[in-house]
């Protein structure tokens, strides 16, 4: 969905962002908090790695490449 849809649904596009962005940053901070980052960042790895290496699909290279920068 995007702005269009929302906007076309009745809710503000604009006042909608914050409180989303807000909510998934206050539902991911505890268990982040508690767990430590490093599972946090063997996580989120995978997505820079496939940018750096420019990957079409996912693929077990950028998976795998990613703890090593």
């Amino acid at each position: 969905m995007g702005a269009d849809t929302a906007a076309a649904l009745g809710v503000p596009p604009e006042r909608g962002r914050p409180v989303l962005r807000s909510a998934g940053t206050g539902a991911t901070a505890p268990p982040i908090a508690s767990a430590g980052p490093a599972p946090f960042v063997s996580m989120a790895a995978p997505q820079p790695a496939r940018r750096v290496i420019r990957a079409a699909g996912p693929g077990a290279l950028s998976a795998g490449w990613a703890p090593f920068w």
